[in-house]
């Protein structure tokens, strides 16, 4: 029997999956689509506009806080509202998620996918090269305006840092994020986040922060609003109007050291020199100011090291 495939999603980003080949009149009798192949034996793509559509609107929550273990733990909520075309060319998204985090597991899990409603919306997950891969929707097309509603939690998203030798900046805990992919095929209309720390990481703030927008490797910055303190828990903001496919958001804020439990993995933390000596240097923070940091595309919450590159595509695959 044959079968549907989509186009998979890359990095921390999501994109529309449909049939990439013309149905047979047999195929298109049933609704199934009939790869193309090649000598080789593999499908061959056949052009399909998927990742033609828009967002209407990106809205994510990340609330951080730290558990009985004194470690870090993030529970995320995105909002995607997907602007569709209004013929049969999507069926859903897929939204790549990192599952680990500079040499420790990040234990990702998706707790839900709903829609607008709270309804659930079917949805289907696949882990390979260090992602988790969430793939909504049925065999049915969608059009128009589409709310995905993702739930997932993290651990161990802060990192403790270490000046290299001779370095005059402090050691410091980090929070380190892409709130928005930077390797997005689709442009978003509008765009929010909040970031919202528990008590005892709010009373650790160091006061230094910093945040860049652009394509990889930009130096451009962006306003991060706040902290602003409520019931003794911060919260900070980004938001911006209409970005362009590809136009990142990535956040940097700092702790005390010590602030956050590492797991093993991270034991004992290495110095920037060492640990991350082909990359930019990770912005230091401090009470005092904090340094100035180049983006990286493989550096990075939403990217996390050894991720595929924007450039790279994942091979077509059996959706089931």
């Amino acid at each position: 029997m044959a079968h549907t495939r989509i186009l998979r999603a890359f990095a921390a980003f999501a994109l529309a999956f449909a049939a990439i080949a013309a149905p047979t009149p047999v195929a298109a009798a049933t609704g199934d689509v009939v790869p193309a192949s090649n000598p080789g034996g593999l499908p061959t793509v056949v052009s399909a506009e998927v990742d033609d559509f828009s967002y209407a609107s990106w809205d994510a929550s990340y609330r951080v806080g730290l558990d009985e273990d004194g470690r870090a733990r993030m529970h995320v909520t995105e909002t995607l509202v997907a602007r569709f075309p209004g013929t049969d060319q999507n069926r859903g998204i897929v939204r790549g998620l990192p599952t680990s985090y500079e040499g420790a597991s990040l234990e990702t899990r998706i707790i839900a996918v709903t829609d607008d409603e709270g309804a659930p919306v079917p949805y289907e997950t696949d882990e390979e090269d260090g992602l988790l891969y969430v793939q909504t929707g049925t065999d049915d097309y969608v059009q128009g305006l589409t709310t995905y509603v993702i739930e997932y939690e993290m651990r161990d998203i802060v990192l403790a840092t270490k000046p290299a030798a001779g370095a005059t900046t402090p050691a410091v805990d980090e929070f380190y994020w892409d709130l928005l992919p930077l390797d997005s095929t689709q442009g978003i209309e509008r765009f929010r986040a909040d970031v919202v720390f528990d008590a005892a990481m709010t009373a650790a703030l160091t006061g230094a922060t910093r945040c860049y927008t652009g394509t990889s490797g930009s130096t451009e910055t962006c306003d991060l609003q706040g902290p602003t303190v409520t019931d003794g828990t911060a919260t900070f903001r980004v938001e911006s109007g209409e970005r362009p496919a590809g136009d990142g958001v990535t956040v940097a804020i700092g702790f005390d050291a010590g602030t956050v439990a590492q797991p093993a993995a991270r034991t004992p933390i290495r110095s920037v020199m060492s640990s991350r000596s082909s990359r930019p240097a990770v912005l230091w923070l401090s009470r005092s100011g904090a340094g100035s940091r180049s983006r990286d595309s493989h550096d990075g919450g939403g990217r996390p090291p050894g991720s595929s590159s924007p450039s790279t595509t994942c091979p077509p695959r059996c959706r089931r």
